[in-house]
């Protein structure tokens, strides 16, 4: 589905659409390794200034994902105790806060490893008021998530924008 890798400083590579998925909004998803996590807000920064939630939801829709309703979750946790992601076996994440900013927290989760907990754990530390945020999910079917995570097990990918 995303035949073509592009490297991009600092942040692993990049996924470019081909085939029929080239008419998607520009820039293309983002993949940066988990071992160069820590450039990962640049990344982001530079999604969210090129993605409308226009292009969102047409994107989001022709990649066959599937969305949650907008929630306020107060346990992240409980999140990935959801039936579909469970049987999914992938999603992203978002938030928008109160002031109207948003951003992505969108790792690829493989539900029954270690990388669940501690992707739970890091979201809870770094957003502690769930108050503040409206979460958005986005669950991912398995070829999907093949695709985006061509760099193995351990890569963190981003999606575009949050559906909320």
């Amino acid at each position: 589905m995303y035949a073509s890798y592009s490297p991009e400083p600092g942040c692993g590579f990049v996924c470019r659409p081909s085939g029929l998925e080239s008419n998607l909004p520009a820039p293309p998803i983002t993949c940066c390794d988990s071992s160069k996590s820590a450039t990962t807000a640049g990344c982001l920064k530079d999604l969210a200034a090129n993605y409308s939630f226009v292009g969102a939801k047409t994107a989001c829709r022709a990649l066959g994902m599937d969305l949650f309703a907008p929630l306020v979750y107060t346990d992240f946790t409980a999140l990935l105790a959801e039936t579909s992601v469970q049987s999914r076996g992938a999603f992203f994440i978002g938030y928008v806060n109160r002031s109207g900013s948003w951003a992505w927290k969108s790792t690829i989760f493989r539900t029954g490893t270690i990388q669940v907990a501690v992707a739970a754990a890091d979201w809870n530390a770094t957003y502690p008021d769930p108050d503040m945020y409206w979460m958005c999910a986005v669950v991912v079917n398995q070829k999907i998530q093949n695709s985006l995570c061509a760099t193995g097990i351990n890569a963190v990918c981003h999606a575009p924008v949050p559906i909320c």
